[in-house]
Formats: C-alpha cells, sequence, structure tokens
C-alpha cells in the first residue's frame, strides 16, 4: 500500500512541476511581446510602405514569424 502512496506522490510532483514550468514559459513569452511587436511594425510598416500592399502583408507576416522564433531562441 505505500508503493502506491508513493506513485500518487510521484505523479502529483510530475504534474505540479509541468504546470511550473508551462507557466514560466506563459512568463517569458508575455515578457517578450513588446520587443515582438516592436520588430513586427518596424519591419512590417516599412515593407509595407516600401513595396506594395500584397507583398508589404507578406512581409509583415515574414516579420512577425521570425521576431517570435529570434526571440524565443535567444530568451
Amino acid at each position: 500500500m505505500d508503493d502506491w502512496e508513493n506513485v500518487v506522490q510521484w505523479t502529483k510532483q510530475k504534474r505540479q512541476e509541468e504546470k511550473r514550468k508551462e507557466w514560466e514559459h506563459f512568463k517569458r513569452t508575455c515578457r517578450n511581446w513588446p520587443v515582438i511587436s516592436i520588430i513586427t511594425v518596424a519591419f512590417g510598416g516599412l515593407a509595407f510602405l516600401m513595396l506594395d500592399p500584397m507583398r508589404g502583408i507578406v512581409c509583415t507576416i515574414i516579420a512577425f514569424i521570425a521576431s517570435v522564433v529570434f526571440v524565443e531562441h535567444f530568451s
């Protein structure tokens, strides 16, 4: 019976650890949203002004994806 209690405790600790890791990732992502938005607006706006609207939209989407990858990789 004692083994089952240990398994339940271990499972409970594992779930708490996973929730803590998810929360840490969420906090890190929220902390980086200003950087992501600045990069997206700067490069996307520049692309929208310099290119035609369709290419500007595509470049803005690419700038957003690149900024998310950049921030996630370096944080």
